[in-house]
């Protein structure tokens, strides 16, 4: 299931439907891309002929940049105007590094007969050409369908599925981080490598400067800062980082909750780790109607955050690796601000949120800023181990040394203490005999 960033927002969750809903947004998918009335056609026609007997159906949602047919429980066919076309390497760059987190893609070739007509828009990238694709589907629910099918669970269930969920996560962003690659300052002085920069990692400093027309002193503090740790965020590891990490995108299993994949990879690009972190936070809450912003977070959304922190550091220091918990930070504030802080304009996005015009926007972007950052997340976790290695330091003085530099115990009950050593090793030795 690839769709791009666009098609997010008409929704990324397919289902066959025998009388599709919406034909005036795919008649509109197709004469916004300069096709005639004839394409469609061709397109459904093209299905017929691939896959006799497949009763192909459109989708029920569809993308702003694709027409996207069921063929089966397990496939899916999509086509993709050249504007749009997806890059298949990378589509397998993705499928290695996030394994089942992430679809099988494979290209088909193009619809031959199709037509261009003349197009108003000069702003349109028109040709005359339709990509077709094949994507089998990640199993389960988008995460936004999971959440209404829940809304009456019992608190100890939803708080179970929650953290699954953020297990889930950790687990994808760990993968990430595991297959890094050098910045480009790093490739100067290093063997040539694969990695090169996308549409956000060449325009990250023009878009920064986009951002200075937000509308508040608070929200150009946060891009002042962004703008000065740009080139250490820039020299950090650079990791294939999802395009839209937003809960249409996140498929889990319906009964259980368990994170099964990511959908809507077309954008997908080497960016700087932590530039999608602004995903953690998408799902720490959701739109309320009580929310003067629309969006609010859980009530323990603290400590869903840090079990993701715990369990990604967690992860990745088992494999022995460190991670720049700085460098991290800017690159999650940079990603906040250019993924919330331009708006999206019937796919243009070449203007800043504006106050009056964009207020829920707005008061996510604010959120997700003051948010606790990754060093603070990561110290609770280290002084979280070093209380528990405390603990058990003075667990142990108590037991062997009467308490003596404890907290626990005294000196006065060193006899007693040392009495219960002797019977636990006496005790000790005739289990072993």
């Amino acid at each position: 299931m690839f769709w791009s960033s666009d098609d997010q927002k008409t929704g990324s969750y397919a289902a066959s439907s025998d009388i599709h809903p919406y034909d005036e947004e795919i008649e509109a998918f197709f004469t916004r891309n300069g096709f005639d009335g004839a394409t469609r056609d061709a397109c459904d026609e093209y299905a017929r002929v691939r896959f006799p007997g497949s009763a192909a159906k459109p989708a029920a949602t569809q993308g702003y940049c694709s027409y996207t047919l069921n063929i089966s429980d397990e496939y899916l066919l999509q086509f993709r105007p050249e504007a749009f076309k997806l890059d298949t390497d990378t589509c397998m760059e993705v499928k290695s590094i996030y394994g089942k987190f992430a679809p099988t893609t494979r290209y088909l070739g193009e619809v031959g007969g199709v037509a261009l007509q003349q197009v108003p828009d000069a702003n349109v990238r028109s040709s005359a050409m339709m990509h077709v694709y094949l994507h089998q589907r990640i199993r389960g629910i988008p995460l936004s369908e999971f959440r209404k099918r829940n809304k009456s669970c019992r608190p100890d269930e939803d708080k179970m599925f929650k953290r699954r969920l953020m297990s889930g996560l950790a687990k994808v962003f760990a993968l990430g981080f595991r297959a890094r690659q050098a910045s480009q300052e790093m490739k100067r002085i290093l063997p040539a490598g694969t990695m090169a920069k996308g549409t956000i990692g060449k325009s990250m400093r023009w878009r920064l400067n986009l951002l200075s027309g937000l509308p508040d002193k608070d929200l150009l503090t946060h891009v002042s800062e962004a703008q000065a740790q740009l080139d250490i965020v820039e020299a950090s590891s650079w990791c294939l980082t999802h395009g839209d990490l937003l809960p249409g995108n996140m498929m889990v299993d319906a009964k259980t909750g368990h994170l099964t994949g990511l959908i809507d990879w077309a954008e997908v690009e080497w960016l700087p780790f932590g530039m999608a972190l602004y995903g953690v936070e998408e799902v720490l809450g959701e739109d309320m109607p009580s929310a003067a912003g629309g969006f609010e977070y859980y009530d323990d959304h603290e400590e869903l955050r840090q079990l993701f922190w715990d369990e990604f550091l967690a992860s990745v220091r088992r494999d022995g690796e460190e991670i720049q918990l700085r460098e991290a930070e800017a690159a999650r504030k940079l990603g906040i601000l250019l993924w919330r802080g331009i708006a999206f304009d019937d796919g243009k996005m070449d203007r800043v949120v504006e106050s009056g015009r964009d207020d829920s926007e707005i008061h996510k972007l604010r959120l997700f800023l003051e948010a606790p950052s990754v060093v603070v997340c990561s110290n609770k976790k280290c002084h979280w181990s070093e209380s528990l290695i405390s603990l058990w330091a003075c667990v142990r003085r108590v037991f062997w040394h009467g308490g003596r530099g404890c907290c626990f115990g005294s000196e006065s009950d060193e006899t007693d203490l040392r009495a219960r050593k002797d019977t636990f090793i006496n005790r000790s030795k005739l289990g072993a005999a």
